[in-house]
């Protein structure tokens, strides 16, 4: 099932109970999810991921989680049809050369 991007943000702040753990360091900025280590693992954060994208998608979008930071787990929620394109040209081989 897709879902847009709202509606994801909202369902892993509420899974990941974002607005009662803000004392502990976890926060949401417009897709930008960070959870406090001293709130959930990072193995934790990655299994309730794969939990909750289990036939759910982001429509027109996708989520990448960061490398491994010492206080945080952090990950995106991206909209394809947000993302900034620096060099056109280069965008454009991309697309003819994947197959």
């Amino acid at each position: 099932m897709k879902k847009p991007k709202d509606l994801v943000i909202k369902e892993l702040k509420e899974l990941f109970d974002i607005d009662n753990n803000t004392h502990k360091g976890s926060y949401v900025f417009e897709g930008d999810f960070g959870i406090s280590k001293t709130h959930f693992s990072r193995l934790d954060v990655l299994d309730m991921l794969n939990n909750y994208f289990n036939g759910v998608s982001v429509e027109n979008g996708y989520v990448k989680v960061d490398p491994i930071t010492l206080v945080h787990t952090t990950f995106k929620v991206i909209d394809v049809n947000e993302i900034e394109v620096k060099d056109p040209e280069r965008l454009e081989y991309k697309k003819l050369k994947s197959f």
